[in-house]
C-alpha cells in the first residue's frame, strides 16, 4: 500500500511547532542577559549586555527570516535547525561570561550557527532568496570571526572588539541589497509577536525568580501581582491592535519596502523593546529579592528605563511600518522615567503599581481615541 509522501511546509503558513521548540534557546538566552544585567547594572554593565543581546538578536531574527523561506518539515532542514539549536544553548551557556573567560565558546558557536544558517539559506525555494545570503552571510561570518578574536584577546580590547562585530553587522542594510529576500507577512508577524511573548516570559519568569526563598506574605503577594499586572499591560499595548496593525501593514508593502520594515521594524526596534522588557524584567527582581529593604536609585532606574525603552521601541516599530504613531505612548514613556524617585522615595512595589497606572490611564485614553477621535487608525485596525 502506498501513502503519499507528505509536502515540505509552505513558508506562508503558520508558525511551526519546531520554531516553537527552536525559540525555548531564545528564552535562556534572555535570561541569562537579564542575569548578566543583575551582575553588573551600572552603565558599563548594562552596555555589556546589550552588545551580548544584540549579536544574539541579529542571528536569531536571522533565523525567523529563514523559516519564513524554508519549510521546516524536510529531515535534512529539521537536523541542521536542531544542530543550530545546540549552538544557540551553547551561546546562551556562555553569556554570563562570554566578555570574559567564555568568550571563545561564544564566538565559536556564533560562528557555527552562521554556517548552518547560511547553508540553510541556499535550499530556499525562491531563488532570490537563496542568492540574496550570499551578500549578507560576509558580515555574519565577520562579526562572528571578531567575537573568536575577542575571545583570544586581552581583557582591555574586549569590549572594543564586540563592538566592532555589532558595527559590521549594523552596516548591512546599507551595502548588502536585503530587499531580495522574499518574506511571507503572516508567518513574518506571527513569530516576532511570539518572541515578544517568550520575552514577556522572562519577566514572569523574573518574579519568581526574585520571589524564591521569601515567606509569601500580603506585601509579597501585593508586588507579585502588581508585576504580573505590569507584564500583562506590555502584552496588552502590543496584541491588543499593533499585531493586527504590523501584519496589514506588512501584507500591504511589497517587494524591498516588506524587506526594509522587517528588518527596521521587526528587526531594530523589536530588538529596543525586548531590550526594555529585559532591563524592566531586571528591576522586578531586584525589587521582589528586596521587597523588605529600601529601594536604591538603580534598581528604581532599571525599572523605569526598561518601560521607557519598550515604549520607545514600539512607537520606533509603528514608525518604520508605517502604521500610526501615538502621541499617547510617548507621554508615557516620559512618565515612566519620572517614576524613579518614586521608587527611591516610597519603594519598588509603589513605583510598579504607578507604572501600572500609567499604563491604564495610556490604553484607556487610545482606547477613547481610536473609537472617536482618530478615524485614519480606526480604519487601519477594521482594515487589518
Amino acid at each position: 500500500m502506498h501513502t503519499a509522501a507528505i509536502p515540505d511546509q509552505s513558508p506562508a503558513g503558520r508558525v511551526s511547532t519546531l520554531e516553537l521548540f527552536f525559540d525555548l534557546v531564545f528564552v535562556f538566552a534572555i535570561t541569562q542577559v537579564t542575569d548578566l544585567i543583575l551582575h553588573g547594572h551600572d552603565a558599563a554593565g548594562i552596555a555589556k549586555a546589550f552588545l551580548v543581546l544584540t549579536l544574539t538578536w541579529w542571528i536569531y531574527g536571522g533565523y525567523a527570516w529563514l523559516t519564513n523561506t524554508v519549510g521546516t518539515t524536510q529531515p535534512l532542514n529539521r537536523v541542521l535547525l536542531l544542530a543550530a539549536m545546540a549552538g544557540f544553548l551553547v551561546m546562551a551557556l556562555a553569556v554570563p561570561q562570554a566578555l570574559g573567560s567564555d568568550g571563545l565558546a561564544f564566538g565559536l558557536a556564533y560562528l557555527f550557527v552562521n554556517v548552518i544558517h547560511t547553508t540553510l539559506y541556499t535550499r530556499a525555494a525562491d531563488a532570490s532568496s537563496a542568492r540574496a545570503i550570499w551578500r549578507v552571510a560576509p558580515f555574519n561570518i565577520a562579526s562572528a570571526l571578531i567575537i573568536i578574536v575577542a575571545g583570544l584577546a586581552a581583557a582591555d580590547w574586549k569590549v572594543l572588539l564586540w563592538a566592532t562585530a555589532v558595527a559590521v553587522l549594523a552596516i548591512v542594510p546599507f551595502v548588502a541589497r536585503v530587499g531580495d529576500f522574499a518574506l511571507q507577512p503572516a508567518h513574518l508577524v506571527e513569530r516576532f509577536g511570539l518572541v515578544l511573548i517568550i520575552a514577556l516570559g522572562e519577566s514572569i519568569i523574573s518574579i519568581g525568580v526574585g520571589a524564591a526563598g521569601e515567606p509569601v506574605t500580603l506585601p509579597l503577594v501585593t508586588a507579585a501581582t502588581l508585576a504580573l499586572a505590569l507584564s500583562a499591560a506590555l502584552w496588552w499595548s502590543y496584541f491588543a491592535h499593533d499585531e493586527r496593525l504590523a501584519e496589514h501593514a506588512v501584507r500591504s508593502a511589497t517587494g524591498p519596502e516588506r524587506a526594509r520594515m522587517a528588518l527596521y521594524g521587526f528587526g531594530y526596534a523589536q530588538l529596543i523593546m525586548i531590550g526594555g522588557i529585559v532591563v524592566s524584567a531586571a528591576g522586578v527582581k531586584l525589587v521582589l529579592s528586596h521587597l523588605h529593604e529600601e529601594t536604591p536609585l538603580s534598581t528604581s532606574a532599571l525599572l523605569a528605563a526598561g518601560i521607557a525603552m519598550y515604549l520607545l521601541g514600539d512607537l520606533f516599530l509603528r514608525r518604520m511600518i508605517g502604521v500610526p504613531s501615538s502621541a499617547v505612548r510617548a507621554a508615557t514613556a516620559a512618565l515612566s522615567v519620572l517614576t524613579i524617585a518614586i521608587g527611591v522615595s516610597l519603594g519598588g512595589t509603589v513605583q510598579v503599581a504607578t507604572l501600572v497606572l500609567l499604563f491604564v490611564a495610556m490604553l484607556s485614553v487610545e482606547h477613547v481615541i481610536q473609537r472617536h477621535g482618530a478615524p485614519n487608525e480606526q480604519s487601519a485596525i477594521r482594515q487589518a
